[in-house]
């Protein structure tokens, strides 16, 4: 004997099993969608930390080149006739460009342990006092330890030098100066950021206490174009 089974019913069975397909490719979209997140998040923190590495590597190759500078006993004798008055800063500080130009260095000072610049590859600032600022950042190396200062961005088109910073000692072991190495930071501190933008969207920048942005965005060129 054949049952036909109510229109109603097989309505219902058909509803029934549209809902229970839209909630598995639901829980699957969803379950694909945490995946690549996970996936996504992974790959940015993994870039994140090679980022902080190499950073970390670049400071300590400036910082060990800069402590290498200054406990040669032929430039810190020549810093200590500067400190007396009876040395040539101008050759000093082409010396610490000629030794240190290979990582980079494109800038000097001598720096005294008031303040006071005693020799320096910029123009115009020998004979001056250093920054309150940037001297604050000198604390360590006058402490006897070598400091790395950050680019400072005082709110004009390039964030200035990153510097790297070490004490030199008199003979009896006295700190007497400092010697304060910079590089451009839109050269190979921005360099550093910028071989680590993945794909055509991605970006690792870097940011200073006030929000001042260090490292050059990809839409440099764009922004400048309009102004901004």
């Amino acid at each position: 004997m054949h049952v036909k089974i109510p229109l109603d019913r097989a309505r219902i069975a058909l509803l029934l099993l549209l809902a229970a397909l839209l909630a598995i490719g639901a829980w699957a979209y969803r379950g694909v969608g945490d995946s690549l997140r996970e996936i996504r998040a992974t790959g940015l923190k993994t870039l994140l930390d090679t980022q902080v590495e190499t950073l970390e590597q670049w400071i300590a190759e400036g910082r060990n080149e800069v402590s290498r500078l200054a406990a040669d006993p032929d430039l810190a004798a020549a810093i200590a006739r500067l400190v007396r008055g009876g040395a040539d800063g101008n050759r000093i500080i082409e010396d610490l460009l000629h030794e240190a130009g290979r990582i980079g260095i494109t800038a000097a000072h001598v720096i005294d342990a008031q303040g006071v610049i005693l020799a320096s590859s910029m123009a115009g600032r020998a004979g001056r006092g250093a920054t309150p600022d940037f001297f604050s950042h000198l604390a360590p190396a006058l402490s006897g330890q070598p400091v790395f200062v950050r680019p400072r961005h005082g709110g004009g088109a390039q964030p200035g030098h990153a510097w790297v910073a070490a004490p030199v000692r008199a003979g009896n072991g006295r700190i007497i100066a400092v010697i304060a190495l910079g590089s451009p930071a839109e050269q190979r501190f921005a360099d550093l950021f910028k071989v680590a933008r993945p794909g055509e969207t991605g970006a690792a920048l870097a940011f200073d206490a006030e929000g001042w942005l260090l490292s050059e965005s990809r839409h440099a060129e764009a922004l400048r174009q309009r102004g901004l």
